[in-house]
């Protein structure tokens, strides 16, 4: 209904919502005693003219179509008497009769939000800049822990971020308490955190904080990664596959069904009738598996030549998670693989 109609009303109550069930929803009423309050669905028009009072219910709304013009289908019912007899329509409202359903009608104010949309758009748009300034990670040795990489934070194109806007970026593996806060976005290299190889990607997590109304918008951005170490495929192996047991089991996925490996694997877990399988070189048919895959194309021979490379040291060619005599056997086979 229009603001301006509401208003050439006196007052205006709505049907209380405790009065009402979900068609279909049982209530605790048996049935027995006076009929129930709840559940209503009729509309009850009252009106006063001169002396007498008119009280008419029924399934209509009050619409033109209902009362008027006879487009509708309704049944009403309509008690006429004297004002002294049926009260006056104030007395009908009262809270000791139709009142006890009714509750006073507050029109509905949809939240001012402008605000916190104008600060999205500010946010989204710091967002496309930082996109735009081309970030870059450089991976430097760390002098003070070889086993560590120093990861630089440049943005090759530098842009302007708005003073009330607050950035935070952070590498995106170990998380954002190892990242730091920006005031610019220009080309100096900042140091974003000093990392172990295996945990460096070329991914940011990036979060925008509006201050003035504490929106916020986080988000991950994509880098190019410069000076990245060759061995950082070796490093997440070696993280992954930690002793001789592991070896054996990666080799074993390497060489077998890779369903079939995966019920090997679980087997080998809860003891059942794979477990020992690859407990040493002796005790799995990785021999016979490795035959079998030289006999064909010999593809699964060529990964396990990659990973034996990658987990040996290249000087040496030694590896504590590579047990010798799997050493002493692939030397064998390097000598016959498919080239």
């Amino acid at each position: 209904m229009k603001p301006e109609t509401l208003a050439r009303f006196g007052k205006k109550y709505v049907l209380d919502e405790m009065a009402e069930t979900e068609d279909g929803e049982e209530t605790e009423d048996t049935g027995t005693g006076p009929v129930p309050a709840r559940g209503l669905h009729a509309k009850a028009f009252i009106t006063e003219r001169y002396s007498s009072t008119e009280i008419t219910m029924g399934s209509g709304n009050a619409t033109a179509p209902a009362l008027i013009g006879g487009e509708n289908v309704e049944v009403f019912a309509t008690l006429s008497g004297r004002t002294s007899d049926l009260g006056t329509v104030e007395e009908q409202l009262t809270p000791d009769r139709l009142g006890r359903y009714l509750r006073e009608f507050v029109p509905f104010t949809p939240e001012d939000i402008s605000v916190e949309l104008a600060a999205d758009r500010r946010l989204d748009e710091t967002r496309r800049r930082l996109a735009v300034a081309d970030p870059a990670l450089h991976c430097q040795e760390d002098p003070a822990d070889e086993e560590r990489i120093r990861l630089l934070l440049e943005f090759r194109k530098s842009t302007q971020l708005p003073h009330d806007i607050a950035l935070r970026i952070w590498p995106l593996v170990p998380g954002r308490e190892h990242g730091i806060n920006l005031t610019n976005i220009d080309r100096d290299e900042r140091l974003l955190a000093r990392l172990a190889l295996k945990d460096v990607t070329r991914w940011i997590g990036v979060q925008l904080h509006d201050n003035a109304t504490g929106v916020t918008q986080e988000f991950s951005l994509g880098t190019e990664l410069i000076d990245l170490r060759d061995t950082r495929t070796a490093e997440i192996l070696r993280s992954i596959i930690e002793d001789r047991e592991k070896f054996l089991r990666y080799i074993r996925i390497l060489l077998g069904d890779v369903s079939g490996a995966a019920k090997a694997l679980f087997a080998a877990g809860q003891g059942g009738i794979f477990s020992g399988m690859f407990g040493s070189g002796q005790e799995s048919p990785i021999l016979e598996d490795m035959v079998r895959a030289l006999s064909g194309d010999g593809r699964q021979l060529r990964d396990i030549e990659r990973l034996v490379t990658r987990l040996s040291d290249p000087d040496t060619g030694q590896s504590d998670v590579i047990p010798e005599e799997f050493l002493d056997l692939w030397a064998t086979f390097r000598q016959v693989l498919p080239k």
